[in-house]
């Protein structure tokens, strides 16, 4: 056996020999606060992902409107210059 495998061992004889002496009432009230405090993590976890993925949606969002707006101006720029080209051809041709 090398150290690794020995500590190990030890340890987790260690482990199971404190578990094995505590009451069973004590062993749920550890088992129930480790699960409860995994649950919060895991929550927490999942709370942070979605709102970082909400906020990164919006600013997209808001990223993609701007350039129709650009181009919704500048459409209305070329219509506008469109109608006076066909006055002056109107009025030219009279």
């Amino acid at each position: 056996m090398n150290k690794l495998q020995l500590l190990r061992y030890s340890y987790s004889s260690r482990l199971q020999t404190y578990w094995n002496n505590l009451s069973v009432k004590i062993q749920q009230v550890l088992l129930l606060t480790v699960f409860t405090f995994y649950s919060l993590v895991c929550f927490f976890i999942v709370k942070t992902s979605f709102s970082s993925k909400l906020t990164s949606d919006s600013q997209e969002k808001q990223n993609n409107i701007r350039p129709v707006k650009y181009l919704l101006e500048k459409q209305k720029v070329k219509s506008k210059s469109t109608i006076k080209i066909k006055s002056y051809e109107s009025q030219s041709n009279r």
